[in-house]
């Protein structure tokens, strides 16, 4: 898939989703295999996350920062359950990819696990195709290799936004199976 992020940042501004932080990081792509597609694709966790709106022009990215201490599922649920309003409220989607877990990571495991199903449930129940991928099997789809950094294909403003930089690999990934018409 031929992918090109022009360098200029066209919005990059600071919003409020329920009780949540997002800095929003617009970029200029070109991506003209999408066309008319729309996709979404999701890096979840328990502080932080990030969601991508991918188009053939526009990468719009969203770095989230939720409340501390959002130990009772209830509370993690309406944050999430906002983000994920807020996203399909806002921006017609097509096809979503969530990032899976990393099984080297021993710890908070089971919170990711929890975000990532109420990111998938949001979705599914809005329609929307929505595949949960492990994150080496999305970077062997999208760059070709596993092991590749991000920093040596994106630029650097969106090396801030870490968790929507991986986002930004799911979207891709999901792109690239829209044209595949693979689920």
């Amino acid at each position: 898939m031929n992918l090109s992020i022009k360098p200029n940042v066209l919005i990059k501004d600071k919003l409020q989703i329920e009780n949540s932080h997002a800095t929003r990081l617009v970029l200029g792509v070109e991506l003209p295999s999408l066309k008319t597609q729309k996709v979404l694709g999701v890096d979840p966790g328990s502080r932080n996350a990030g969601f991508v709106h991918l188009t053939k022009d526009r990468a719009t990215c969203f770095q989230i920062k939720f409340p501390p201490k959002l130990k009772e599922i209830q509370k993690r649920e309406k944050e999430v359950g906002g983000v994920c309003k807020y996203i399909l409220d806002n921006y017609s989607i097509d096809r979503a990819c969530i990032e899976y877990a990393a099984f080297g990571n021993h710890y908070g495991q089971v919170a990711l696990s929890e975000m990532r199903t109420m990111v998938a449930v949001r979705l599914l129940d809005a329609g929307v195709l929505t595949d949960i991928i492990p994150p080496l099997s999305i970077r062997k789809e999208v760059f070709g290799h596993a092991k590749i950094k991000f920093e040596e294909e994106w630029p650097s403003e969106l090396h801030k936004l870490k968790d929507a930089e991986a986002a930004l690999v799911c979207a891709i990934y999901a792109a690239i199976k829209i044209g595949d018409n693979k689920l």
